[in-house]
Formats: structure tokens, sequence, C-alpha cells
């Protein structure tokens, strides 16, 4: 007698354990009961952005055309990485995150090949960026971005990126010279802005709020959207409109999910990322002049708009940077993203 009642003791507290594992269990791609598959979707800047637009939208295509058996929640200024960008990008990489919109720029910090599109004033249109977009240039970065251990759905466009600063008006690479900018943590920037005569500081963008109002950094720079959204205009004085560097973003699943996917469901993930990036792209760029209107009338920011000569000078300086990245870069990719030999 005792000894089945120590096991049915035994028995109940592994079904209590169990229930409470299944209870805290946060695990990607994980099915509830009523066999729905819920993702966590991790994006590094507010809902609000044009990303938030791919993001919303994608979830609901997904759930849509999975007949609601795909659900989408989505944690925007990279709440499951603590803030970190490079973080989020190693947790998709494990599968602990299961659904990213990231820049090309961050995806560059494991891998500086992807920040290919974002070299300097490689673009001057969102229309030349579209091409390349949907050419061989984007089919090559997709397969960088498959080496990494991520499944690329698809690419969207952020923005052309502005520089900012609280120190004074840039017109001229000597305006620019000692100015310590803010940037993405990849080597093609930090070199690009020492070319360039300025002091770059890799730095996340969850700390780039209190490093501007603190004077850690004397600017940054982004497209005027992320500016807006993240509330840097609130700490800024300075901007120089130059659309020097056009990112792109990745819309983009873990291997943990698209593997365990069928063929169909792989098509739903591919039909409802591109349809949702596109529309990520059509809001970025109507965001763009409200935001650029905005960021003088509302936060009083200073905007100086460079002449072609002025702007000219500061194409020549940055041309060192494609030779010095030519062999990082590679023969194929330079040519497919239209970069002259």
């Amino acid at each position: 007698m005792k000894k089945i009642c120590l096991e049915m003791r035994i028995m109940a507290f592994v079904a209590i354990a169990a229930l409470a594992a299944c209870g805290n269990s946060q695990s990607a791609g994980s099915s509830s009961s009523a066999g729905t598959v819920n993702l966590k979707f991790d994006m590094p800047v507010p809902i609000t952005s044009s990303w938030g637009v791919g993001a919303e939208r994608f979830g609901q295509l997904l759930a849509e055309k999975s007949g609601g058996r795909y659900v989408l929640k989505i944690f925007p200024n990279s709440q499951l990485s603590g803030g970190s960008q490079p973080q989020a990008l190693q947790m998709l990489q494990a599968g602990d995150i299961d659904v990213t919109i990231h820049g090309s720029l961050t995806w560059a910090g494991g891998n500086v090949r992807i920040a290919t599109p974002a070299m300097p004033w490689l673009f001057t249109t969102w229309e030349d960026a579209a091409v390349v977009l949907n050419g061989e240039g984007g089919k090559l970065l997709a397969q960088i971005v498959r080496q990494t251990g991520a499944e690329p759905l698809a690419f969207g466009i952020s923005g052309f990126r502005q520089l900012f600063n609280n120190i004074r008006p840039v017109k001229s690479v000597a305006d620019l010279r000692g100015l310590k900018i803010r940037v993405p943590g990849n080597s093609m920037y930090i070199d690009l802005f020492k070319i360039l005569g300025a002091d770059p500081i890799a730095m996340n963008a969850s700390e780039l709020y209190t490093a501007l109002q603190q004077g850690a950094v004397d600017g940054q720079e982004n497209p005027a959207d992320m500016t807006i959204t993240q509330k840097f205009c609130e700490v800024l004085k300075y901007m120089t409109v130059w659309n020097y560097s056009c990112e792109w973003t990745i819309l983009s699943v873990s291997n943990k999910v698209w593997n365990g996917l069928s063929d169909a469901d792989k098509l739903i993930f591919g039909e409802a990322g591109r349809t949702a990036m596109t529309e990520q792209i059509a809001a970025a760029r109507e965001r763009d002049e409200i935001c650029m209107k905005q960021l003088v009338d509302e936060y009083g920011i200073q905007i100086v708009k460079l002449t072609p000569e002025e702007l000219t000078a500061f194409r020549n300086m940055a041309k060192p940077l494609y030779d010095q990245y030519r062999d990082v870069m590679g023969t194929e990719l330079y040519r497919a993203f239209g970069v002259k030999e």
C-alpha cells in the first residue's frame, strides 16, 4: 500500500512538473493546443516605422493564407534580445527567434559582404535600388544570408540614410572632419567615415538617444523615418541631405522554422514575405518626404541640402573605399550591384 501511494505521488509530481514546463516554455515556433503555430517576430525599431508596416502585413497575410495556422507575435525595439541587434540575429540563427526584419548593415556585422547594397552613393534613386533588389544582386545577397544560417524571404528598403549632428551644419568634408558619428557595427561603415575624416563610433541603436543627449557622440546617420520613430530627432540640431547610402531590409525566418515547413507552407511564407516587403518599401518612400518636413516643422532641425558640386566632393572622397573592399566583396557581387571596374 505504501509503495502504491509513493508511486502515485511520484506520478503526480512528474505530471505537475510537465505542466509547469509547458506553461513556461516559449520555444520558437511553438504549437498551441488548438493546432496553431506561434511565431516570435523580432524587429529593432518601433512598430510605427515602415518596418512595422511590413511586419504587420506579413503576419496578416501569413494568417490568411494558412487558414490561421500561423500566428505572428511582433516584438519591436529588439525586446527579445535586450536591445542588441547582433544578439537578435544570433538568436534567429539559433532558432530562439523565429522571424526578423533587420537591416543589411546589421547583417553585415557577421558577414561584411551583406553591406554591399549600402556602399556609398551606389544608388541614387529608389527605382535603381529596386531593380537590383529584384535582380541578380538580390539573388546573390540571399545566398550569402543563407550561409549565415537563416532563410531570407524577401528584401525591403529602409530608405536613404542622411547625416545628423549637433555641432555644425555639414556642407563639406572639412565640416565633417573630427565629428564623432555613431555608425552601425560593421567595418565598411567605420572605414568609410574614417576616409571622410570623421570619428566613427559603433553603437547599438538602443544606446544612441542617451549618447546624443549626453554628448558622447556628436551625430548619427539614418533615414528620416528611423530618426523620427526612434526619437533621435529630439536630441539633434542639423541634418545634411546627401542620400549617401541606401539600406536594404531583410525579412528572414530561422532555419529551425523553415526546415520544418512543408513545401506548400514555404510557398505561403515566401508569397506573404514578398507582398509585405513590397508594401514596406512603398510606406518607406511615402514617409520619406513627410518625415523631412516633420523634422523641420515639429523638431526645428536645420536642413542642409548639398549642391551638386558639394556632393561630388564627398563622392570623390569615398571612391577609395570601393578599391579597399573589392577583394572582400568579390567581383561577382560588385558586378551584380553595378559597381564599375
